[in-house]
């Protein structure tokens, strides 16, 4: 017989048992009243454990547990202690009205939130949704809410109930997992130091435009000039610079969906979706003259550019490249000679404007050069290469700290110990150059003493090449009759006498005495 359960004893054993037994006498533990007693006491027991149960699951619970009024205000009937550890608030002050729920989601979701709560009450379904709060202290939270409605016997929404957690954390490793995996992927697709396309997309983006039949496109490869020199003399960071400079301005001066990637080194490649070669040129002719308008750095920023434009549907946007590439590289060779005209003058230039060396005082040692190799019989060729060691030999100056050159007291020995590098630099700086490739050893040799104690290499007599020897003679006695921010100038007869104090010393003999000749000849 099935009967229905009360506690731990059927109702029917109840039954039995309190019916008299005629064949035994009851006792009293076996009493009705006593059993009663019994299962009266084991059902509160099992309530108040199941209660107590209850009340440490949602002590525990990370968040918080609720029932409330299907109203705007999220009216809150019961709300467990966890709501004071996510918003800082306490239960009482829901309970009590003094704050509702509703106020503390952020505004972006209230509206949702709603909306989606009453369509899952009509569908009699649960809610689950995530969205942000903000705690009584101002701190914004991710939670997660799940729900559901409870329904009157005539099916009407009589309350809500659910729990809110907090997911913040999880929210954040989710962001940062993202932010992260977005880097990755730019990471994969573009230039670290540029921020350009990398190659690996622009040979993506050459196939994608290949197999959607895109024409025109049109495809320009621009080379850096001078990129060479700025790495090998100044260093890779300075050469860095002039990159990241050079691909602003190509990419500024493009449309927003045309592709500027960085292809090589010193190269860039300009993909033009739906522009024509006529357009393409008249971009190039745009780009030559944005590159004139960049400020000066230790060159004056330049490219070479060649361009060329797929028009069949069935020929390939890698031949258009490497047509693109060959009329570059043409174009290169015929301004070559221009191009190094181009890089002395900017290099002369940025001499001029960071030291106090000018363009006059260049032609004067220059002209006195002449004037002495002439007595001293030397071939016309030298002569040439003087003109020109007497405009460039302290080129490596560009090379040094404006602060040092510019400093308007005498040098600190750490200081001069720098000033010191810029034979060196100028060297390096001679051998880059074509033009300048005669004049290296020179350069480098300029500041050496016919004793043995100048500077870099510490070279004696004639083992300093002849033409740094003239160059010694005439810049000394330049430099000494010019007035600097930190002294006077001496005079003529002045600078004369210390050129001959220091013949055999810091000067030779013979330059010397060549240079006393010229002296001799001007003051008569």
């Amino acid at each position: 017989m099935r009967t229905k359960k009360w506690g731990r004893v059927s109702f029917y054993e109840v039954g039995r048992m309190c019916k008299p037994d005629p064949y035994r006498k009851p006792s009293a533990s076996q009493s009705c009243k006593a059993l009663e007693a019994d299962i009266l006491r084991q059902t509160r027991e099992e309530l108040y454990e199941s209660e107590r149960q209850l009340a440490t699951f949602l002590s525990n619970l990370p968040g918080l547990a609720y029932r409330c009024l299907n109203d705007l205000d999220w009216t809150m009937l019961f709300i467990s202690a966890g709501c004071y550890e996510l918003t800082g608030y306490h239960p009482e002050d829901f309970l009590e009205k003094r704050i509702s729920y509703n106020d503390l989601i952020d505004e972006a979701y209230r509206q949702y939130l709603w909306t989606k709560w009453q369509k899952v009450l009509a569908e009699r379904g649960v809610f689950t949704e995530e969205y942000t709060i903000t705690t009584a202290s101002g701190e914004q939270k991710w939670v997660w809410e799940q729900g559901r409605g409870v329904y009157g016997p005539n099916g009407e929404v009589i309350a809500l109930e659910g729990i809110v957690m907090d997911i913040t954390d999880r929210k954040w490793a989710e962001e940062t997992a993202r932010r992260r995996l977005a880097e990755l992927v730019h990471m994969s697709y573009h230039d670290k130091l540029t921020g350009l396309y990398n190659r690996a997309f622009l040979d993506e983006e050459l196939e994608r435009l290949d197999s959607h039949g895109v024409v025109p496109v049109s495809v320009i490869v621009a080379d850096i000039n001078g990129l060479k020199i700025i790495n090998d003399v100044f260093g890779h960071h300075e050469g860095d610079k002039l990159l990241v400079t050079i691909s602003r301005a190509l990419k500024e001066a493009c449309r927003p969906g045309d592709v500027v990637a960085r292809w090589g080194g010193d190269e860039f490649v300009i993909l033009l979706p739906h522009m024509s070669e006529r357009e393409a040129g008249e971009l190039c002719v745009h780009i030559r003259n944005v590159m004139r308008l960049l400020p000066d750095g230790l060159l004056t920023p330049s490219v070479s550019l060649g361009y060329a434009s797929k028009v069949d549907p069935d020929s390939s946007l890698q031949q258009a490249l490497v047509v693109a590439e060959d009329r570059m590289l043409r174009r290169k060779l015929l301004e070559s000679k221009s191009m190094r005209s181009a890089i002395l003058d900017s290099l002369q230039e940025t001499l001029y404007r960071k030291s106090s060396e000018t363009e006059e005082h260049g032609r004067r040692i220059a002209e006195l050069c002449h004037r002495m190799s002439h007595i001293l019989g030397l071939p016309r060729s030298q002569h040439d290469e003087l003109r020109l060691l007497g405009i460039l030999h302290d080129i490596g100056k560009i090379g040094i700290q404006d602060s040092i050159l510019q400093k308007p007291g005498p040098l600190t020995d750490e200081e001069w110990a720098v000033m010191k590098k810029h034979p060196e630099i100028g060297c390096r700086i001679a051998q880059s150059v074509y033009e300048l490739a005669p004049i290296a050893d020179y350069i480098l040799t300029h500041h050496e003493r016919w004793d043995g104690t100048g500077y870099p290499q510490g070279l004696k007599g004639e083992e300093i090449p002849l033409l740094s020897r003239l160059l010694a003679v005439a810049d000394a006695y330049d430099a000494m009759t010019q007035p600097r921010p930190y002294r006077a100038a001496l005079s003529h007869e002045q600078a004369v006498a210390e050129i001959l104090r220091c013949r055999g010393t810091q000067f030779d003999p013979i330059i010397v005495d060549a240079f006393l000749q010229v002296m001799e000849r001007e003051e008569l």
